[in-house]
């Protein structure tokens, strides 16, 4: 029996993956190449993004029982949906590895002066073993769990500044024209694209009555607050915001009272912690979920532990070098070959629709023209 997530899991499972790679490294990443302007380039990615998750989440609901992989089988082939899957585990790999560099450096920055690399890891990855083998409806249940306060700690990172906001860091706006809006744009789209975890839980979500509402309503949320986090981020340093390696940990800081953020400063700190080791867990799954797909396995077990020793071993030598990795990450070849990719995966999934539909209009019409045809050799006897 599949074992399928909500309607609110999917929600759930959506936030997490919106914020986690956006309120820490890449406000920074943004402010460098598009400056002040960096809060336009957040609402023009995050519509985007908002659009797109719209039109998946369409074909999504019409066809429930059937998953990415199955869709692309029937309408295409078998050999375009296994390749289709690899370019898949290799897209979430890439998130992934970024994501753990991450996570070390707000470990650094926020709680230790040094951490030792082989404890790190080992630690880790003992954990990672266990996440990695488990459905998306395991970390939906545990999201629903850890939920509020999740949000109450992330909450704290905008209240406490928002009094420091100065209005005129905002302005001025396309001082140098629309080059930095673009660049900024394509740079840092490596963070944007969250709607490519759905190609993942097609087939695999239970949905409630009017579940486009109740996904649209938490998107929205989600995304309206990511925009104020970047206009405050930039409102807040200005010019300075560029050296504001990680966002998280500094914007709390910034504020007038010191004393308390001292005190609550931990909440963010253990609540942030949590969405990038789900944000992990989460990537980790679509990896093992597609190679489970690619070689038609029973289970994740195999590929779990594959992936493990593959991150182990590049870990290793990427150790600390987070801006190596986001110096692939926004290269123009890799920006134009992800985005590329997942504007491919939207046309395949819509092709695949249509395709489907003709199939069944087909298989109809031929099953009501054998009716027909009984039907008038019974007249005619």
């Amino acid at each position: 029996m599949k074992k399928t997530a909500s309607t609110n899991q999917l929600c759930l499972i959506l936030i997490i993956f919106t914020v986690s790679l956006k309120l820490s490294v890449l406000p920074a990443l943004t402010c460098d190449y598009a400056g002040n302007n960096a809060y336009i380039v957040s609402l023009i990615a995050l519509a985007f993004d908002f659009l797109l998750t719209l039109a998946i989440i369409i074909i999504m609901q019409k066809i429930p029982q059937k998953s990415f992989y199955e869709l692309l089988s029937e309408t295409l082939s078998k050999t375009v949906a296994k390749i289709i899957y690899i370019f898949l585990l290799l897209y979430f790999f890439c998130k992934l590895l970024i994501t753990l560099l991450e996570l070390h450096d707000y470990y650094i920055v926020a709680l230790f002066e040094h951490l030792n690399p082989f404890f790190f890891i080992i630690s880790l990855m003992f954990l990672l073993l266990y996440l990695f083998n488990c459905e998306f409806r395991t970390i939906g249940r545990m999201i629903e769990i850890l939920f509020w306060p999740l949000a109450l700690g992330i909450s704290f990172t905008l209240i406490y500044p928002i009094s420091e906001v100065e209005i005129v860091n905002l302005f001025p706006i396309l001082k140098e024209g629309l080059y930095p809006i673009t660049n900024g744009l394509l740079k840092t789209s490596f963070a944007y694209g969250d709607y490519m975890i759905l190609f993942m839980l097609m087939g695999n979500i239970k949905y409630s009555k009017k579940a486009t509402k109740k996904i649209l309503l938490y998107l929205s949320t989600i995304l309206g607050f990511v925009f104020n986090f970047y206009v405050i981020f930039v409102g807040t340093f200005g010019d300075t915001a560029v050296n504001q390696s990680l966002a998280l940990s500094e914007l709390p800081l910034n504020n007038p009272y010191p004393t308390t953020i001292g005190r609550l400063e931990w909440l963010t700190i253990i609540m942030w912690t949590a969405i990038l080791l789900i944000q992990v867990a989460l990537l980790g799954i679509c990896c093992t979920s597609s190679a489970k797909t690619i070689f038609n396995l029973s289970d994740k077990k195999i590929p779990t532990i594959v992936i493990i020793v593959i991150l182990t071993l590049l870990y290793l030598p990427t150790y600390l070098k987070l801006e190596g990795a986001i110096k692939v990450a926004t290269s123009p070849i890799f920006t134009s070959i992800a985005n590329a990719f997942q504007i491919l995966c939207i046309v395949l999934l819509y092709v695949g629709y249509f395709v489907l539909k003709q199939k069944d209009k087909q298989i109809n019409k031929f099953k009501l023209g054998g009716k027909d045809v009984r039907y008038n050799q019974k007249n005619v006897s």
